[in-house]
């Protein structure tokens, strides 16, 4: 039964709001040196963004070794499209973290930031942006999306002369089906359409497919 959006958005307007306890967030607010805050203020105005590099680096390593905790052989690697400012994501990156990229913007700042492995994802990648991609095979991934996609990026890397083949991975999504519950339906190529991907991939002798790529947030 399909749910009913109306009554649902009603009920979540009309749940009551749930209020944190007094001076909850103090012990957060004493860390910062108030003293810095209003010098910085002073020079540079208000609103401003800060960044605390300390704790950045003290949550990244939490995270990677966490992960590393249940899956020695895993890499960390950062969304730029989550906040592209160059320092925070300098200090990832040496927190051992590598890069994942949308758009020529990101990659040309992951290139010259000097990042060893990126993941090129992001829907509707334009020639340019997979030549950039194709010249770099030494350290870009490219996720491809859709068929089309593939066949141009062939082209492009054998354009290029892509040396040493260019690494692809391929983003996956299921059929769509009243069995499949609408699942994997956001992007990427249907799972009965990835043999034909595979098997462009194989007659490219400049494209390396090296792996599959999928969000375990909303596919099972």
């Amino acid at each position: 039964m399909k749910m009913d959006r109306r009554g649902e958005i009603e009920r979540l307007l009309g749940e009551p709001v749930t209020a944190s306890p007094p001076g909850s967030f103090l012990p957060f607010i004493r860390r910062i040196d108030t003293e810095r805050l209003r010098a910085s203020a002073e020079r540079f105005g208000t609103p401003q963004y800060c960044l605390d590099l300390d704790r950045l680096r003290e949550r990244a390593g939490l995270f990677a070794r966490t992960m590393r905790s249940h899956l020695p052989a895993s890499e960390c690697f950062y969304a730029f499209k989550c906040n592209d400012l160059p320092l925070l994501v300098k200090t990832l990156k040496e927190a051992g973290f590598q890069a994942d990229v949308a758009g020529i913007f990101e990659l040309e700042l992951a290139l010259r930031l000097g990042f060893e492995r990126i993941l090129f994802s992001g829907p509707g990648k334009s020639a340019d942006e997979l030549a950039l991609a194709a010249r770099n095979g030494d350290r870009v991934t490219v996720i491809v999306d859709n068929m089309d996609e593939l066949r141009l990026l062939a082209d492009v890397a054998a354009r290029e002369g892509a040396e040493p083949a260019l690494r692809i991975g391929f983003r996956l999504r299921g059929i769509r089906s009243p069995r499949a519950g609408g699942n994997w339906s956001k992007f990427g190529i249907a799972l009965d359409r990835l043999p034909g991907a595979i098997r462009v991939a194989d007659d490219s002798p400049r494209l390396d497919w090296a792996g599959l790529h999928f969000h375990a947030s909303w596919n099972r």
